[in-house]
């Protein structure tokens, strides 16, 4: 009977054996037009991941020219905390990064869509709540209740949403390439 870490470790060869086949390539240095695209996209970003041939870093406040990515500002190491423990700070990532040495730029993505349907749900679910615990309290008709109700559930479930989709949403849960762009 084959266990179940035999195929874990089975998975995790084929996984080696087909990253080792398609390694990180360069990409090809954009033309003007690309650049400047990209130049608009990446100076919205706080920060991206550049991954080369050799490693991956984060590249804070990133900017595109023709010779390769560079930092808008310089960096600065982070600020001391109050509780300090033997933890060097992180190396300070290159200035410029040349086209030819980059293999993808990659930006962070957040899950805020996600986030504002669990709000609506919870919205939903905290309209329903009240009204079943005011059951006793509201009159049996529907057609009865004030006009508060029928423009305050909704709204609540509006706020709840976009609360939701703030609070659940807005953390980043990964990186989606933005350079090279995909071939149609």
């Amino acid at each position: 009977m084959i266990r179940s870490r035999h195929v874990l470790a089975l998975i995790a060869a084929l996984l080696g054996v087909v990253s080792l086949a398609h390694p990180a390539r360069p990409a090809v240095a954009p033309d003007s037009v690309q650049r400047a695209a990209l130049d608009t996209r990446l100076r919205r970003l706080s920060r991206v991941q550049v991954v080369t041939e050799d490693s991956s870093f984060i590249l804070p406040k990133p900017a595109a020219r023709a010779d390769g990515l560079f930092m808008r500002e310089p960096w600065r190491p982070p600020r001391r905390a109050l509780i300090e423990i033997d933890v060097p700070p992180p190396p300070a990532p290159p200035a410029l990064v040349p086209w030819s040495e980059i293999a993808k730029v990659q930006a962070p993505t957040n899950d805020f869509r996600t986030g504002a349907i669990a709000g609506a749900v919870v919205g939903t679910a905290m309209v329903g709540a009240s009204i079943y615990s005011f059951r006793h309290y509201l009159r049996a008709d529907w057609r009865d209740y004030s006009p508060a109700v029928w423009v305050g559930a909704p709204l609540l479930i509006g706020a709840s949403a976009l609360a939701g989709g703030v609070l659940f949403g807005t953390g980043e849960t990964g990186w989606r390439t933005v350079y090279p762009p995909k071939r149609r």
